[in-house]
């Protein structure tokens, strides 16, 4: 996630004001902000490309790809993870999607 880090590390501004300090646990600050979504638009968004031939855009922002660690905790983590060229996206993507998975074709599918 280096593109992640360098955009937080722009701003004190971006990623909450998390300039600097460990990407892995993200705190929520509410007297700084109004409402989570609020915090939630203080990170990158993502655009990943799907398909193999007709290839579709998707992009998701903060609220979608940070989670809370720990209920009520205020301690959020980065739902997205990159394994050599490979993103993988995983519970945190599939939380707000209906996904289908079809063994026999070797396609995932969502809605």
């Amino acid at each position: 996630m280096n593109d992640y880090t360098r955009f937080c590390d722009l701003s004190e501004e971006n990623c909450g004001g998390n300039k600097g300090s460990d990407k892995a646990h993200i705190k929520y600050n509410p007297d700084k902000y109004k409402s989570k979504l609020e915090f939630f638009n203080t990170f990158p968004n993502y655009t990943f490309i799907f398909g193999e031939f007709e290839q579709q855009p998707y992009t998701i922002g903060g609220a979608e790809y940070l989670y809370e660690e720990k209920k009520d905790s205020n301690e959020y983590r980065v739902g997205i993870d990159r394994m050599g060229d490979r993103t993988i996206l995983g519970g945190i993507f599939m939380r707000n999607h209906d996904v289908v998975f079809d063994k026999e074709k070797s396609v995932v599918g969502w809605a």
